[in-house]
């Protein structure tokens, strides 16, 4: 995992730009607490590994497929 810093950026766009979607106004600051994050690539397999592992519920079921694709992100 790496650490990565608190910070600030200007995300969206300024109504003269004529390539921007909508939602992307207006542009404006963002702040974001400092987080962690992995150095590799996470695959799904190894996402539903991680969740059918650790017992989150999922009501009796699996909360992960990697085959299907299928995977109860919202109840984990």
């Amino acid at each position: 995992m790496v650490h990565i810093p608190a910070g600030n950026f200007q995300m969206g766009c300024e109504p003269e730009d004529t390539e921007c979607f909508s939602e992307e106004l207006p542009r404006h600051q963002v702040n974001l607490s400092a987080y962690y994050i992995d150095v590799f690539e996470v695959t799904n397999e190894r996402y539903a590994e991680f969740l059918n592992a650790h017992g989150n519920d999922c009501d009796g079921y699996e909360c992960a497929d990697a085959d299907s694709g299928d995977i109860r992100v919202h109840e984990s």
